[in-house]
């Protein structure tokens, strides 16, 4: 279908798969509320595409968005590992302007959702995390679990996929 005129932004996503504006439309919000209730406005936020995904910028943070061969060399926190075997689909990695830190990784691997949500529990209660939820949905498994003494936290999210699974895992940290 063939945007019509007017419609830059169908142009512009045009061609673009269903996740990848998930995930721009992520940034774009997650930096653009930042800054809700603040009176004082500087420079507006920006997003930058890259070969490989996206930057968006503002005052209070940025947030990259990475998809393709880039995302697989993703940096995780040691508390969030990836379950073996992952194929990554996509990273979005933002750190706030107060050291805050968060990412998301989306993949796909060749295990149950149970399985990856056990892997993820068994890494949460060695790292000393309390969990906050676990929830068998019956099509997806999701988990939560945090750590309140060093302020990291971690949501996984599994569904069965094609015999397999496809998980998303959110992490966030105080600091770098």
């Amino acid at each position: 279908m063939k945007p019509r005129e007017g419609q830059p932004l169908a142009r512009f996503f045009l061609g673009f798969n269903d996740m990848r504006i998930l995930l721009v439309a992520a940034a774009l919000a997650a930096v653009s509320l930042a800054g809700c209730g603040k009176k004082e406005e500087s420079a507006k936020p920006s997003v930058t595409a890259t070969g490989e995904g996206y930057t968006a910028r503002s005052k209070d943070g940025t947030v990259s968005v990475v998809t393709g061969d880039a995302a697989g060399k993703a940096k995780v926190p040691d508390f969030a590992p990836l379950y073996p075997g992952a194929r990554i689909d996509s990273a979005m990695d933002g750190i706030g302007n107060d050291q805050a830190h968060g990412g998301t990784l989306v993949y796909k691997v060749d295990a149950s959702p149970e399985k990856v949500v056990d892997f993820y529990k068994e890494k949460a209660s060695a790292g000393g995390f309390k969990t906050e939820m676990d929830s068998n949905m019956g099509a997806a498994h999701m988990f939560a679990a945090k750590d309140e003494a060093s302020g990291r936290a971690l949501q996984v999210i599994a569904s069965g996929a094609g015999g397999g699974a496809s998980v998303q895992v959110i992490w966030a940290a105080k600091g770098r």
